[in-house]
């Protein structure tokens, strides 16, 4: 197993390359109508940014599972993550929208056509059962039957509605209380296909709550796993006075990003006067700590006073 230390440099190779970007679009792209030369060089680019960026989740994760990592460390990662993440898309967002040379022939959004990124093939495939493999679990959302697809992005298996090539799933920012008593604002998956609630092992870890032993097979997919661990937890809305203590099965691992690929919120005409449940629900991140079942997601549309 690599060591931190070396997990650390790799690392610093991949924020190095972010930084190199950074600067090549300060110089590059900031004429009004790039050249066919400047746009095919920076289609480039990004596409070396986006293997870039699955290199240093790669790393990441493996750090974040480094058995001796302290409650404080592991929340040092999370910190880094975030900011690197951040950093990623706005620079990624500040291509797209500096080359304003469109629309694209391919999505019809206003970037180049060269500037356009392939989101992953989503095969069809027909079921809404708990999904799972290895270490990683994701589980169905149903918003429109008709149109279930499955994409399997590197070793993540994921279920999920499509509707005209974007995928969009729910989430939220809620409250966990941790065995201090302490809030935690935590990001949830909200899934109607699910039995159960899943909490991820990094945040269990930080809440540092009592684990209890289960033996329980989360299948899908003609797949397996078997999971060992469970919690109970408080959840507490951000935006309503909604409490209730739930039942979690741990596992490594919930999602790969969510969603696919980044778009912009203004596209969906959204009405000023609504709070987001997740504000930030159109960046793709990989910040998944609980997913919530069907029963909680209904409850919680029932308690809020939405038909």
């Amino acid at each position: 197993m690599p060591n931190l230390k070396d997990l650390k440099k790799k690392r610093a190779l991949c924020k190095a390359k972010l930084t190199q970007f950074e600067k090549y679009l300060l110089i590059k792209c900031t004429c009004e109508r790039p050249n066919s030369i400047q746009l095919s060089e920076l289609g480039g680019r990004l596409q070396k940014m986006e293997e870039c960026y699955g290199e240093y989740d790669s790393i990441q994760i493996q750090i974040e599972s480094l058995p001796d990592i302290s409650d404080t460390e592991c929340q040092d990662e999370y910190t880094e993550r975030e900011r690197f993440e951040t950093q990623y898309f706005a620079a990624v967002g500040k291509a797209r929208e500096d080359c304003k040379s469109g629309p694209c022939r391919v999505c019809s959004k206003k970037h180049n056509t060269t500037l356009h990124l392939d989101e992953p093939v989503l095969p069809q495939q027909q079921s809404n059962s708990d999904v799972s493999q290895d270490k990683c679990v994701m589980l169905a959302s149903q918003e429109d039957c008709h149109s279930k697809v499955a994409s399997t992005i590197q070793t993540d298996v994921t279920l999920s509605s499509s509707h005209n090539g974007c995928v969009l799933l729910s989430t939220a920012l809620i409250d966990i209380v941790d065995y201090n008593g302490t809030k935690h604002t935590v990001r949830c998956l909200l899934d109607n296909g699910s039995t159960s609630n899943f909490i991820t092992e990094s945040i269990s870890k930080r809440l540092n709550l009592p684990i209890k032993s289960t033996s329980i097979t989360v299948e899908g997919l003609n797949q397996s796993i078997q999971v060992t661990k469970r919690s109970t937890l408080t959840i507490i809305s951000r935006t309503e006075s909604y409490v209730d203590n739930i039942d979690c099965l741990i596992v490594p691992r919930i999602t790969q990003l969510l969603p696919i690929t980044y778009f912009n919120i203004s596209d969906l005409n959204i009405p000023s006067n609504l709070t987001l449940a997740d504000p930030n629900f159109n960046i793709p991140l990989e910040i998944i700590d609980i997913l919530l079942n069907a029963e909680i997601l209904f409850f919680i549309f029932l308690y809020s006073g939405k038909s």
